[in-house]
């Protein structure tokens, strides 16, 4: 049986559940997780992390003299 459908029948099977058993549910399945050795899954890293990596590099450079000479080198 493939997760997706382990997942499927886990939630039909809370959803008969009354407000308490779902509460109950939540409660163990927070506890588990919480227990030391369960691994976090790794974030995705943001594209908006890279903002300012390589600064250092152009901190002494012109941007309109660098973009002209870039332009003249396709000639």
């Amino acid at each position: 049986m493939t997760q997706s459908k382990q997942i499927e029948y886990i939630v039909r099977d809370i959803k008969a559940l009354d407000y308490q058993g779902k509460l109950e549910i939540l409660e163990q399945i927070v506890r588990f997780l919480r227990r030391p050795g369960i691994k976090k899954p790794k974030r995705k890293p943001s594209l908006l992390e890279l903002e300012g990596l390589g600064k250092e590099m152009w901190k002494d450079v012109n941007v309109d003299d660098f973009i002209e000479e870039e332009r003249n080198s396709w000639n």
